[in-house]
């Protein structure tokens, strides 16, 4: 398209450099019209082309935005929900952790600190399959 587009140009150009010799060897001042016709299309199309490439390139960047916002909202409705689900059964209690060993709490928080890891890595599913018997993630959003 471009090709076709620069040889449509040049012929222009040159038909244009041709009525521009015809008025001078003639000295008809009608040639000077007819080498201006040529360059009014060329800075027509040059002019064109440029608002239509401005207009695409503005369209790519709003659907671009539109691209990064449902990411970011699917994310924030991920972690939204994963925060509800852990609200509504807590893996540790106030009751646990006084129940606890040192031992057992360091782990805990080795494992609290993994999952933590994994939930921050892009492309990694931090919610629970299922939460308690039978209820699915499915089912728990529906509610929502």
């Amino acid at each position: 398209m471009k090709d076709k587009l620069l040889i449509i140009l040049f012929l222009l150009l040159l038909s244009s450099i041709f009525f521009y010799i015809s008025d001078y060897v003639l000295h008809h001042h009608f040639f000077l019209h007819l080498a201006a016709i040529p360059l009014e299309i060329i800075l027509a199309v040059v002019v064109v082309e440029h608002f239509i490439s401005h207009k695409e390139k503005a369209n790519k960047k709003y659907q671009l935005f539109l691209i990064k916002s449902y990411l970011f909202r699917s994310e924030m409705k991920r972690l939204f929900i994963s925060n509800l689900i852990s609200l509504q059964s807590p893996e540790l209690t106030i009751n646990k952790i006084r129940g606890m060993t040192l031992k057992e709490l360091k782990d805990l928080r080795g494992n609290l600190a993994r999952k933590h890891e994994k939930a921050s890595l892009p492309g990694t599913n931090a919610m629970p399959e299922t939460d308690g018997p039978g209820r699915t993630m499915l089912s728990m959003q529906k509610d929502f």
